[in-house]
C-alpha cells in the first residue's frame, strides 16, 4: 500500500499535532489542579488521553502504510489561569480542525478513502472538543 506524498505529510503533521496537544492538556491539567479546580484538572487529563489515542490511530495508519514516523515536536502555549487554559486549548483544537478538514478534502480528491475516513472521524472528535471548550469559556 502506498500513500500520496501529501497524505504522508498530513499524517506526519497530525501525529506531531496530537503529541503536542497531549502535552498541552497534561500541563493544563496540572495548572488547573494548582488553581484548586480538581474537576477541570480531571477533564483536561481525560482530554490528554483522547489526544494520545488520536496519535496512536495516526501512527497505526502510518505503520500500515510503511511510512516512517517522525515527530517534529511542536510547542504549544501554556495557560496560567482557567481562561487562558481554555483559550489556548481552543486554539490547539482549532488548528487540528483546520488541518484535518484540509487533509480529508485532499484525500477525497485523490480517492484515498481509508485516510479520508480516518481524518473525518478524528475531525469530528476535535470539533466536539472545540465546542465543549467554547461552552466552558462562555460559562466563566
Amino acid at each position: 500500500m502506498k500513500a500520496h506524498p501529501k497524505v504522508v505529510s498530513y499524517l506526519q503533521r497530525a501525529v506531531s499535532h496530537e503529541f503536542g496537544a497531549t502535552q498541552q492538556y497534561v500541563v493544563h491539567a496540572a495548572a488547573a489542579k494548582a488553581l484548586g479546580l480538581p474537576a477541570m484538572s480531571q477533564q483536561l487529563h481525560e482530554e490528554a488521553v483522547g489526544e494520545m489515542e488520536h496519535a496512536m490511530e495516526f501512527l497505526d495508519r502510518m505503520n500500515a502504510l510503511g511510512i516512517p514516523v517522525a515527530n517534529t515536536g511542536k510547542d504549544f502555549p501554556v495557560g496560567r489561569t482557567l481562561k487562558d487554559i481554555l483559550v489556548y486549548a481552543m486554539q490547539t483544537e482549532d488548528a487540528a480542525v483546520r488541518l484535518y478538514e484540509e487533509a480529508q478534502l485532499f484525500c477525497g480528491r485523490i480517492n484515498d478513502e481509508d485516510n479520508r475516513v480516518l481524518f473525518a472521524r478524528i475531525l469530528e472528535d476535535e470539533k466536539k472538543h472545540y465546542a465543549d471548550l467554547q461552552q466552558q469559556l462562555k460559562s466563566l
